[in-house]
């Protein structure tokens, strides 16, 4: 249904004086250029100001400035639109429908200050079991669930983010180094529900849940302990309940730039088209599920097997899998040392 709110909204037709008034109307300094109820471009009045600058004129037509560009989500999108807004220092964000009708506009001034607390005790499981390979020296001495990101453990950052949503059952598969993992956490009085299971070999990424058999009958998260998901959690489990999902992968959107001109030809090698700086928009695996406890069968007694293929087994079972989609500035990863640093810059951890 077409956004209906006109204080938003431009037309083409229109001067760059009509555009000024309603910029000023709609006090969000932003607005919404469609046509025929679909979405085409955006406006500010930052975009004004620099074309009266220029010696431009208020009678223009307002197509001369608008942005033909504009950033937007989809209504099915799952993303925190509060962060996005931050991360791209912008104050309003248009969401369409699968045609690019404009359906509505999300304000950075509507965040809500409730915190959405999910509805049924769901455990969480972390993976810690790993060498930390990519982030070696480190895990030579520490255990990468170990690593200090500020005056906390990644591991304390990753768990505070789930208890906020209401998580408390934590469980973390461990081997590499367990012991250090172990007397580590049991000298805490914070998670007091906090259980460790141990592998008796390297079991993969996923292998290790089988050890869950019997201990978990419910939903539960699956989280690598090198990577932190900045979102609604309650977002998460509520897509996941309603599509009945065995499992639902929480994935970011990661859009990647081409940094050269490229060319569309036919099979004759035909020019059609020349296409400057294209990107390409893949959606990355975060390391994070939600999952029903029933992939636990999918899982044979002591195997050793990943993740993706743990979900590919899923799948050819004809199993309903799912995704989440974050935005990628909703995704912290501590893959690498250089990520890692960014990780602290990004939490504003010095």
């Amino acid at each position: 249904m077409p956004l209906t709110n006109e204080n938003y909204v431009i037309s083409k037709e229109m001067t760059i004086k009509e555009a000024m008034h309603r910029i000023e109307t709609g006090l969000q300094k932003t607005v919404f250029l469609t046509e025929g109820g679909k979405l085409k471009g955006c406006l500010t009045d930052g975009d004004v100001r620099r074309h009266l600058l220029n010696g431009g004129s208020i009678n223009d037509n307002v197509c001369q400035i608008v942005n033909f560009n504009p950033q937007y989500f989809y209504e099915d999108d799952v993303i925190d639109y509060h962060n996005y807004m931050i991360a791209h220092m912008i104050s309003s964000l248009p969401i369409v429908d699968s045609q690019m009708h404009l359906v509505r506009i999300e304000f950075l001034s509507n965040r809500s200050t409730e915190h959405h607390q999910i509805e049924e005790n769901v455990p969480v499981v972390m993976m810690a079991g790993g060498l930390g390979t990519r982030l070696k020296p480190y895990t030579e001495i520490i255990p990468k669930p170990l690593i200090p990101i500020g005056s906390k453990t990644i591991t304390e950052h990753i768990f505070d983010k789930f208890e906020a949503s209401g998580c408390n059952d934590f469980y973390m598969i461990v081997n590499y180094k367990k012991s250090l993992i172990e007397a580590y956490f049991k000298d805490m009085d914070h998670y007091i529900n906090l259980k460790f299971i141990e592998e008796p070999f390297f079991m993969g990424t996923a292998g290790g849940i089988q050890l869950l058999k019997q201990r978990i009958t419910s939903n539960f998260f699956i989280v690598n302990c090198d990577v932190l998901v900045d979102f609604d959690y309650y977002q998460i489990w509520k897509k996941h309940m309603s599509n009945h999902n065995i499992l639902t992968i929480v994935s970011a959107k990661k859009v990647i730039t081409i940094p050269y001109g490229t060319i569309a030809s036919d099979e004759n090698d035909i020019v059609s088209d020349l296409i400057e700086k294209p990107q390409l928009t893949y959606h990355i695996n975060t390391g994070m599920y939600l999952c029903d406890s029933k992939i636990i069968e999918y899982i044979k007694d002591e195997e050793k097997i990943d993740m993706p293929d743990l979900i590919k087994r899923c799948i050819s079972a004809g199993e309903r899998v799912g995704q989440v989609v974050i935005g990628q500035q909703n995704w912290y990863d501590m893959g690498q040392p250089k990520e890692l640093e960014l990780m602290k810059k990004r939490l504003h951890i010095t």
